[in-house]
């Protein structure tokens, strides 16, 4: 049942979109995440603060991103048991094959050092 509702979900958003009157309102929960990490990174990671408090602000956040991610995933494992309406556990690994997506892409779309080009 929760599988049809998310795929009725996705095919209202991608034949309607997010309403404009919606988005002015509050915005979209994926732009509530940007602000977030951007107000993250502005307020914690300023080049004026001492790397002995940037390396704790550093490891603050990596430890509750492990945290998040490990919090998830013991809940998915948990929904694995008889489903039921509560413990259906798609939202649960949709945010883990998204979180796992996005690392898999930042290290593919990670800007390189190219080496010059000669040409005689």
């Amino acid at each position: 049942m929760s599988i049809a509702v998310t795929l009725l979900a996705l095919l209202v958003e991608a034949t309607l979109g997010y309403p404009d009157r919606v988005l002015r309102a509050i915005g979209h929960p994926v732009m509530w995440l940007g602000r977030m990490i951007q107000w993250l990174d502005v307020t914690l990671n300023r080049e004026t603060s001492s790397d002995e408090r940037r390396k704790a602000a550093g490891f603050a956040a990596a430890f509750l991103i492990i945290f998040w991610f490990g919090t998830q995933f013991l809940s998915g494992i948990t929904s694995l048991g008889p489903q039921t309406e509560q413990t259906s556990g798609v939202a649960v690994w949709a945010h883990i094959g998204g979180f796992i997506c996005g690392l898999i892409l930042v290290e593919v779309l990670r800007p390189r050092n190219r080496r010059p080009v000669f040409s005689y």
